[in-house]
């Protein structure tokens, strides 16, 4: 997936918000792709340790995160589903889940649940890593 898509598909949430007319809506989407600033070269290696930890090492926000995607996409909240990550090359994941099973959706469905979960563990150690890090800016205005 292209940046340029992932972000578009990340705003389509914003369609249709309450309170927000539809050039609203537009100009926000705007504001926020203008606002976005590529990491800066090197980074990436930094970020790869934090997330690589909490995915393979930390199950309640592996769970949490996974739990957040299904309460956001599909309304349900408190379904016991199993949820195991193991690494089996420098970045490639193996998942075992039984979360469409137990949810009565699509394997494929189930798979985005569960990578989308796990994309917030990313973004979250991204964040964590641009508060502390006085070379990333964390807004365009911040920008000299």
């Amino acid at each position: 997936m292209t940046g340029t898509k992932y972000v578009h598909d990340g705003l389509q949430h914003l369609n249709g918000a309450p309170g927000l007319k539809h050039k609203q809506v537009v100009k926000l989407k705007a504001a926020i792709a203008q606002a976005i600033r590529p990491l800066p070269v090197g980074i990436r290696t930094e970020l790869w340790p934090p997330f690589q930890n909490d995915v393979l090492h930390n199950p309640s926000l592996r769970r949490k995160a996974v739990e957040m995607v299904v309460h956001a996409r599909l309304g349900v909240a408190d379904i016991p589903f199993s949820l195991a990550v193991h690494q089996e090359s420098q970045d490639i994941f193996k998942v075992e889940t039984d979360l469409h099973h137990r949810l009565n959706i699509s394997e494929l469905e189930g798979h985005k649940v569960v990578e989308a979960g796990l994309m917030g563990i990313a973004g979250l150690s991204q964040s964590i890593m641009e508060i502390g890090s006085p070379n990333i800016p964390l807004c365009a205005t911040c920008v000299s």
